[in-house]
C-alpha cells in the first residue's frame, strides 16, 4: 500500500533509484505523491482534476504486477455496483463504491478507482470481497497495478488516517 509514496518496488520507482543510487544523487524523494494525489485533502485550482486528496494505493503485491488480488472494504457498508466512468477509452476508468450510514463509520464513503470483477463473501472478520485490485484505468502498465481507494466523509475528502488509525495533525 502506498499513500503519501509509492513503495520503491513498484512502476518505474526501481529503475529511478538504481540510476539515482548510480550516480550518487539523492533518493530520498524517490516514489513520492504529487501534492493531492495522497492522503492529505488538497483544494485543487484546478476544477478538473481528481487530485483533490483522500486517496491511498493499493497494489496486490510488492511489484505491482498482480492482477486477482482480492479487494476487501471493512464491514458494515452498503456496497454498490462496479461502473466504467469516462467513456473515452484514454480516461476510462472502474469504481465501486461503498457508504457506511451506522456504526463507527457513519457519514463515511470509500470510492474504490480501478477494481476488476471478484465479488465475493465475507471474509472471517467481515470484511467484503468487492472485487480484485487493479481493473480498466489501472492494467496499461503491467508493473503499476493498483486501486485508489478514495475516502469521503459527509461528503468532503478526508485523510483515511485520521478515521482508521485515529491519528491527526498530518
Amino acid at each position: 500500500m502506498g499513500s503519501d509514496r509509492d513503495p520503491l518496488t513498484v512502476g518505474r520507482n526501481p529503475q529511478i533509484l538504481a540510476y539515482d543510487l548510480k550516480y550518487g544523487l539523492p533518493t530520498d524523494r524517490v516514489g513520492e505523491r504529487s501534492i493531492g494525489h495522497g492522503p492529505v485533502p488538497y483544494d485543487n485550482p484546478d476544477p478538473k482534476s481528481p487530485d483533490r486528496g483522500g486517496i491511498i494505493h493499493i497494489y496486490g503485491n510488492q511489484t505491482g504486477t498482480a492482477t486477482n488480488t482480492g479487494l476487501y472494504t471493512p464491514a458494515g457498508g452498503n456496497v454498490g455496483r462496479i461502473f466504467t466512468r469516462n467513456a473515452r477509452k484514454q480516461n476510462e476508468y472502474t469504481q465501486i463504491n461503498v457508504n457506511y450510514n451506522r456504526g463507527p463509520y457513519s457519514g463515511l464513503t470509500i470510492a474504490f478507482v480501478h477494481v476488476s470483477a471478484g465479488r465475493g463473501g465475507p471474509n472471517a472478520m467481515g470484511s467484503v470481497r468487492i472485487g480484485n485490485i487493479g481493473g480498466v484505468g489501472s492494467i496499461d502498465s503491467p508493473n503499476y497495478i493498483h486501486t485508489h481507494a478514495v475516502f469521503y466523509m459527509h461528503g468532503l475528502r478526508v485523510d483515511p488516517r485520521t478515521i482508521f488509525c485515529k491519528q491527526s495533525g498530518f
